[in-house]
């Protein structure tokens, strides 16, 4: 009987060993995606953070671009206003000049 007893108990410490070591498996699994998973987080952050640093120079570029472009574009008005003033002032002339030639003859 008390046999009976001690195989009984070495059979339930079996179990419970068996369980633990399954636990123990399942834990070191887990232990090891949190460490991928806190590597690949890690690994995400410095590529965000390269990505909004290129991200603020190429606006950065950009802006500067954009505002090399309106000073061109503000160049070229004033270009193209003071051609026309120098072509009205001219047409002027020749209006005059061939008023008074007209007159002449």
């Amino acid at each position: 009987m008390i046999f009976d007893l001690l195989d009984e108990f070495e059979t339930k410490i079996e179990a419970v060993i068996d369980s633990i070591t399954k636990l123990q498996v399942k834990l070191d699994n887990v232990t090891t995606q949190k460490n991928q998973a806190i590597e690949e987080n890690e690994s995400l952050k410095t590529h965000n953070d390269k990505l909004v640093e290129s991200h603020q120079q190429w606006q950065s570029r950009l802006s500067s671009l954009v505002i090399k472009m309106e000073q061109v574009d503000d160049a070229l008005a004033l270009d193209i206003d003071e051609v026309s003033h120098d072509e009205n002032h001219e047409n002027h002339e020749n209006y005059e000049h061939q008023k008074q030639h007209e007159h002449n003859y």
